[in-house]
């Protein structure tokens, strides 16, 4: 300011009164990020917590409950520890999304990997046939979610975002479903033959008989392979002659029994239409996750634009009074100090000297926040006639009420921050109790307690 004076007024130094607003600017803000990072800390470490109370809440459960270990094991187990991975990834993305809303991304000179892989043609193909018309509503609507987050992205880097996110998401989902495919056969196969549906662990005896049993499946699958007709009479025989210990009918008829059963296990362990289909559907996610993540960023970044502009104003309030202050200059002091609005800003300077009522509609459109427009609005009428103290009279007047009015949406703000990061840094914890152990003890107690009662049922 000291290149354009000081000034007197009615109501004292202008440059005494800039500092007053100064301060309490600087105040305000700083006690607005103390208190959101106060209510924020921690959170992420709450929110990665689960994963390392993973295996000691599994060790814990099988050891008290030894049908879990079955649980963890197969393929439901698997499925419910990936979802629970999601959810905590999830989670920390969206909680970073809330801590570094107010961080200014540093440019890089690095080339962006969307715009290498949109060169390659075949994905430029396939950019234009799933990408929206240009022109369309659809496209349009894409357009203005990447203007309100500020995103260096164009419209066909998005929809590459989109399609290799898509692209992971499904080759993951069915990768995950081999892979437990292949894990429940070595389940089916390794597994010790326990003796019936027990609440207790296996004595050391036990165990090794589970074990020889589990060897002995094994070797029989083995050979009943090359078998076309499978029947339990073709079992007991291979039975009769690989077993020494198996005489009794009733055992070779119980093992025999077993042994198909795993065989029909076994042969159903391949991706059926319906995992495809969740694979299909995880794709479809992985594909809308982008623009989910953006829309959530649009929603965090309304909660700062009504605060920013209040800020610009403020800064204007300082420099109105200003003789040769220009509608320029007040441009370059409010990009200078935007951080929502900071690319509009800077993208209407670059244009300015070609035009300014041009580069200050071209402004209107890149952030289209009515607060906002409406302040581009008055610095529109202080470029064509009136003076920048009289385009802006009303700040001075409603400054008292103004500073009241900007506390409360400050505590609101806070409010609404803390909230939702509450609730997404707890969401993993809950997963993790809930569905990680509640649930599935509460599913597989229900099961024992179904099978006991059709054994009682059986002996009365």
């Amino acid at each position: 300011m000291k290149e354009y004076g000081d000034k007197r007024t009615a109501t004292g130094s202008v440059y005494l009164k800039a500092l007053g607003k100064l301060a309490i600017e600087l105040n305000l803000e700083l006690l607005r990020r103390e208190r959101l990072s106060f209510l924020l800390q921690g959170l992420t470490a709450i929110a990665l917590l689960p994963l390392l109370f993973t295996r000691p809440i599994e060790a814990w459960a099988s050891h008290y409950f030894p049908a879990m270990d079955a649980f963890y094991a197969s393929t439901t187990g698997w499925v419910v520890k990936f979802g629970l991975m999601a959810v905590v990834w999830l989670s920390y993305i969206l909680l970073r999304n809330i801590q570094e809303l107010d961080v200014i991304p540093k440019p890089t000179g690095r080339k962006r990997w969307e715009k290498r892989v949109y060169d390659w043609p075949w994905m430029r193909w396939l950019v234009h046939r799933l990408g929206p018309v240009t022109g369309s509503r659809e496209a349009d609507r894409m357009i203005k979610l990447l203007k309100d987050t500020a995103s260096p992205l164009r419209l066909e880097w998005l929809y590459v975002q989109r399609i290799v996110a898509g692209g992971m998401a499904f080759l993951a989902v069915l990768g995950m479903f081999m892979a437990l495919h292949a894990a429940s056969r070595n389940q089916i196969l390794y597994a010790p033959v326990k003796p019936g549906i027990m609440f207790g662990q296996l004595s050391p005896e036990e165990e090794i008989k589970a074990r020889e049993a589990a060897a002995l499946d094994r070797h029989i699958i083995d050979r009943v392979k090359e078998v076309k007709h499978r029947t339990e009479e073709t079992v007991m025989a291979l039975l009769r002659s690989e077993s020494r210990v198996l005489n009794k009918d009733d055992q070779l008829r119980a093992t025999a029994r077993r042994i198909l059963g795993k065989l029909t296990r076994l042969d159903n362990q391949y991706v059926k239409w319906w995992k495809a289909l969740l694979a299909v559907v995880a794709g479809w996610g992985g594909y809308a996750m982008p623009v989910g993540v953006r829309m959530f960023q649009r929603r965090m970044r309304q909660m700062e634009m009504k605060h920013e502009v209040d800020q610009l104003h403020a800064v204007i309030a300082m420099l109105a009074d200003m003789d040769r202050m220009s509608v320029e200059h007040l441009l370059i002091w409010m990009e200078q100090f935007a951080r929502v609005f900071k690319e509009p800003l800077q993208t209407c300077l670059l244009h300015f000297e070609q035009g300014a009522d041009q580069a200050l509609a071209q402004l209107k459109e890149d952030a289209p926040f009515v607060p906002f427009v409406r302040t581009v609005e008055k610095l529109e009428l202080a470029a064509q006639s009136l003076p920048i103290r009289e385009a802006f009279d009303d700040l001075e007047s409603e400054q008292a009420y103004a500073q009241e009015q900007r506390k409360q949406e400050y505590e609101q703000l806070i409010e609404q921050k803390a909230g939702w990061g509450k609730w997404i840094g707890f969401a993993p914890m809950m997963a993790l109790i809930f569905g990680y152990l509640v649930i599935p003890l509460v599913i597989v107690s229900l099961r024992q307690m179904s099978v006991y009662y059709e054994q009682l049922q059986r002996i009365q």
